[in-house]
């Protein structure tokens, strides 16, 4: 039979299930079917235009509870949406407290609307594979607690009750999200077994459900298959933690290959560090890139989280100390040979860098175990710290094997000796103190033979330095270009790697911006 034998009402039903990704070539495809659209056609723009981006920066989609109604109000609506992002917290807390959000849930014909949209989603689909009934979940989504406990300063002390449920009932009606920064609360929730709070506990469920059938098979409709991009839902900040183990979900989802990341957790020394753990191992991410800032990891938890990533390609990690001099001794060396045993045989891209570490236990000595690395970026610090193999540990205490002189800085090898014969760039970044010069020199030796001798690919080597070139006459002499990074640039020194400003910029946010109040993230 021929489309355009059918019924109208068939047809009208043929065009609705087209929008938004099939829509406009299926309208073009002749003048009888374009004659069918043309009553949709300002429904699609309008959709588009408004819903394709989502954000709560704007008034009436501050709270995610309005962007539920809305979609209940016309379904269409989450087919339409590609991107959300809920970095902006502050328009949610004003929102509460002007009691906007109040007046929608006092509201009985809205909340059953929007009952009714969740509970004939995917989403029981998952609460039945974690054993949840439908109206346990909806009990927990009607849970409020207002944001009395947002202090002036300082992270917020707990978040809201039911804000979790909320945010995945909104994912689970999304089939064509790309990406996602979800809410600074998600980085505040504890999923670890011992501390996890009993409200949590069904989220938990959920989450591992989720990941479980949508690994089995994909469908038409189900929901984040086309999602690409996770970015970060935390700043930067020595007190700003968020634990690895909040971004395992979106790691696991089948279809993401980048997840951006910041202020992240990994670390198990039993004080103030957050370990790092797979609800479920047995299913692998797709994942390609991962970029992780102003974090905060031991070489076991990277390791940990590298071993279900098999297809990583690009990983770039900014080290930060955290709470109470957490990680404030970094191991550098034993962190990326943790990485290259993971790893290191498909990573292309590498960045190694470090803010607020005061001492490097032991030190980066060589990355030829990445045979296919062609781009690198590393500060010059991650490399001034003894050999693992020496088993010397440099730190406030330092550990000598016995009758063994302690490694200085100007034992270094050549740098030259320490890079794969495939790598085609190198940025080093320095700020050329006393002890980095000494480093400086000792790498700089014989670079420009060794060079040649063992590295054909390698074009682009440039170093860079805050605000002055003092370091120009010992890296020309090397062959090499320096650039004298300053104000035009951005002053801040934590800005300085090349790939953090880099990674702002593809999300759209400064995360070193100290003039947003730290009760905001």
């Amino acid at each position: 039979m021929n489309l355009l034998d059918l019924a109208p009402e068939l047809l009208d039903e043929i065009i609705t299930w087209c929008m938004p990704l099939g829509f406009e070539s299926f309208a073009l495809s002749c003048k009888t079917v374009y004659s069918y659209c043309k009553h949709k056609i300002i429904l699609h723009n309008t959709l588009r235009k408004r819903w394709r981006r989502v954000t709560n920066r704007f008034p009436g989609r501050a709270d995610i509870l309005h962007i539920l109604h809305e979609i209940a109000k016309e379904p269409l609506i989450a087919r339409y949406i590609t991107s959300i992002s809920l970095w902006e917290l502050r328009g949610q807390i004003q929102k509460d407290k002007n009691g906007l959000g109040a007046d929608l849930r006092n509201d009985a014909i809205a909340m059953q609307r929007t009952k009714d949209l969740i509970l004939s989603s995917e989403l029981p689909r998952y609460l039945k594979e974690a054993n949840i009934e439908p109206e346990e979940w909806w009990t927990q989504f009607l849970v409020h607690h207002p944001w009395d406990n947002v202090k002036d300063s300082g992270d917020p002390s707990g978040i809201t009750g039911n804000e979790p449920y909320l945010f995945l009932s909104l994912l689970f009606l999304l089939p064509n999200l790309q990406s996602l920064t979800p809410s600074p609360n998600w980085g505040q929730l504890d999923w670890g077994t011992e501390d996890c709070h009993e409200y949590q506990l069904p989220l938990l469920s959920v989450l591992d459900a989720f990941v479980r059938v949508s690994g089995k098979a994909q469908y038409m409709g189900q929901p984040l298959t086309n999602l690409k991009t996770i970015y970060p839902c935390r700043r930067q900040g020595c007190h700003i933690r968020m634990p690895l183990r909040n971004i395992q979900w979106f790691l696991q989802i089948l279809s993401v290959m980048t997840v951006y990341a910041t202020s992240c957790l990994g670390v198990d020394d039993g004080i103030t560090g957050i370990p790092f753990s797979w609800h479920t191992e047995s299913i692998s991410s797709n994942v390609t890139r991962i970029k992780l800032a102003f974090c905060c990891m031991d070489e076991d938890n990277i390791s940990k989280l590298l071993c279900n990533t098999p297809q990583l390609q690009i990983f770039k990690y900014g080290h930060e100390c955290k709470w109470y001099d957490c990680e404030y001794e970094w191991d550098a060396g034993s962190f990326v040979t943790a990485i290259a045993r993971r790893c290191g045989q498909t990573i292309t891209e590498l960045a190694i860098t470090c803010h607020c570490v005061d001492y490097i236990k032991n030190g980066v000595t060589t990355f030829n175990n990445f045979p296919k690395l062609k781009k690198l970026e590393v500060d010059i610090i991650a490399l001034c710290g003894p050999p693992e193999e020496s088993g010397q540990v440099h730190g406030e205490m330092v550990e000598l094997p016995d009758g063994v002189k302690k490694w200085e800085v100007d034992e270094l090898p050549c740098l030259a000796t320490m890079l794969p014969a495939s790598l085609e760039s190198l940025e080093v970044n320095i700020d050329f103190t006393d002890r980095e010069e000494t480093a400086l020199k000792a790498l700089l030796e014989g670079f420009r033979e060794q060079w040649v001798a063992r590295l054909p690919e390698l074009k682009k080597i440039l170093f860079r330095q805050p605000n002055i070139d003092t370091a120009r006459k010992l890296v020309e002499d090397a062959g090499c270009e320096i650039e004298a990074w300053n104000s035009a640039f951005g002053s801040q020194r934590i800005r300085m790697p090349l790939w953090i400003r880099e990674f702002e910029e593809k999300a759209g946010v400064n995360y070193t911006n100290r003039s947003v109040p730290s009760s905001t993230v």
